[in-house]
């Protein structure tokens, strides 16, 4: 009947649900988006979805299985969301791993604060505040 057909607009012949639509009119989370055409099936009552059928906070650009709104890096894939020095920026897409002012391509101890890169007794390029034996006698320095 019209008035209990969620989807009057159906086409002729077509194979519908309990509630007269077609596949491709169903809407399981009431988002507007069709489900053949939502990849986010589960949106939240109310938010508003880009035409993918994703609210804000179910996006994950990255793909690395966590939303934008949980991700400390959403662009660049960090499923483990490593983050050395606290600074709400996952180590992979951080210059600066450890806040020291050096970056961490040029820092003799990316993990480890240290603004004297001067410091690298053994020559190893590891700074000796983060080398385990800095005079590489093969003895570690705290034995």
């Amino acid at each position: 009947m019209n008035d209990q057909d969620a989807c009057p607009n159906t086409e002729a012949n077509a194979v519908v649900d309990e509630n007269g639509c077609s596949y491709d009119q169903q809407d399981e989370d009431g988002d507007g988006v069709p489900n053949g055409d939502d990849l986010c099936l589960e949106t939240p009552t109310g938010e508003p979805v880009d035409s993918n059928g994703c609210s804000n906070s179910q996006r994950d650009a990255d793909g690395d299985g966590i939303l934008n709104t949980e991700d400390n890096c959403p662009n660049v894939i960090n499923g483990e969301q490593k983050n050395n020095d606290n600074d709400d920026l996952g180590d992979v897409c951080d210059p600066d791993d450890d806040n020291d002012t050096v970056e961490d391509g040029l820092d003799n101890c990316p993990f480890t604060a240290n603004t004297d890169q001067t410091n690298d007794n053994d020559s190893d390029g590891l700074g000796d505040i983060c080398d385990p034996n800095d005079d590489n006698d093969a003895i570690n320095d705290y034995v």
